[in-house]
């Protein structure tokens, strides 16, 4: 009898022992097991800037050409803190070039002559383009990259308002930029450069044909030479031209004459041609204000013929020069 009563006594300690196994166990898996907190923070947005820039046209006087657009371009930097591809992927770019007398709080009135404009240009992928200008981002790599490098290309055109000479040149060609990131806008920044003059004209015709005359005659119709002002200023002119050899003898440069009013006769005509250069600085044929007006004037000409030693066909070179006839 006592020995099954230890035996109990033992089996009871075995299960008293395991039993406190299990709950030391239990304590202690309770105690150890992990939790995982979850750290949260909204980064607010830093408005983009211009850090470098712009130039406009390199930093160099603007040199427009004949007849013909010249391309402009404004250039600077940019950096935003939260991402330089906020700007060139889904950014908007706002940019003007316009004479400094037109420009008033960053604005000017679109005009071919003196201000080209866009408000709001939208960048997809590093491009985007408005009315006037062209725009491309370039060295934005995305990710932590901040800095994108800004280039905004123009067609200026010819008959655009020169500022180095005439009344406006007490002013300059200003350009600007600013960039948005979708939430708020950089600042403007701008620069400006000189836009030179230009004098250029072109001869709508090719040759002044005085037709079939008799020996001794003298041309009793107008031939007229069309003047096309191709420049930006204001055009005067200067002329001279040579001898005309025939097949068979000469005739004097001085026996062609014009005029710039039609219908004038021979004798009355005002300007004789030499063969050195004699200004006309009464021309005064106006600079073209728009695209699809050309600014052009007629030059009326007359020929009288010697009446000996001449036959066949006569050819010479008349030439007419542009000279800046002031504003």
């Amino acid at each position: 009898m006592m020995e099954s009563e230890q035996k109990n006594y033992g089996l009871y300690g075995l299960l008293l022992g395991i039993a406190g196994l299990l709950i030391i166990l239990l304590f202690v898996t309770i105690r150890s097991k992990a939790d995982d907190s979850l750290p949260e923070v909204d980064i607010t947005n830093q408005l983009p800037t211009i850090s470098a820039g712009p130039t406009v046209n390199g930093g160099n006087q603007i040199s427009p050409a004949e007849y013909a657009s010249t391309q402009v371009e404004i250039l600077g930097t940019y950096t935003d803190n939260n991402g330089c591809d906020e700007v060139s992927d889904g950014g908007k770019v706002s940019v003007y070039l316009g004479r400094s007398g037109v420009v008033s709080n960053n604005a000017c009135n679109a005009d071919s002559n003196n201000c080209y404009t866009n408000s709001s240009i939208t960048m997809t992928n590093g491009t985007g383009s408005g009315a006037d200008f062209a725009c491309t981002v370039t060295g934005c790599n995305g990710g932590t990259d901040v800095d994108g490098v800004l280039s905004c290309l123009v067609d200026l055109a010819y008959y655009a308002e020169p500022t180095d000479t005439g009344t406006y040149s007490g002013e300059n060609w200003n350009g600007a930029i600013k960039v948005q990131d979708g939430e708020g806008y950089s600042s403007w920044s701008d620069n400006a450069a000189e836009l030179a003059s230009l004098a250029a004209l072109n001869l709508t015709e090719a040759a002044i044909d005085y037709g079939s005359l008799a020996l001794g005659a003298t041309s009793s119709a107008d031939v007229a030479l069309t003047v096309k002002n191709t420049g930006n200023k204001i055009l005067d002119i200067s002329y001279y031209g040579t001898d005309m050899t025939c097949t068979d003898g000469t005739i004097a440069y001085s026996k062609q004459k014009f005029d710039t009013v039609a219908e004038t006769a021979y004798a009355s005509m005002t300007y004789t041609l030499d063969d050195d250069s004699q200004d006309l600085s009464s021309f005064n044929l106006a600079k073209a204000t728009s695209g699809q007006a050309d600014s052009t004037d007629e030059l009326y000409w007359r020929i009288n013929i010697p009446s000996t030693g001449l036959s066949g066909a006569c050819t010479g070179t008349n030439t007419i020069v542009a000279v800046d006839g002031g504003n």
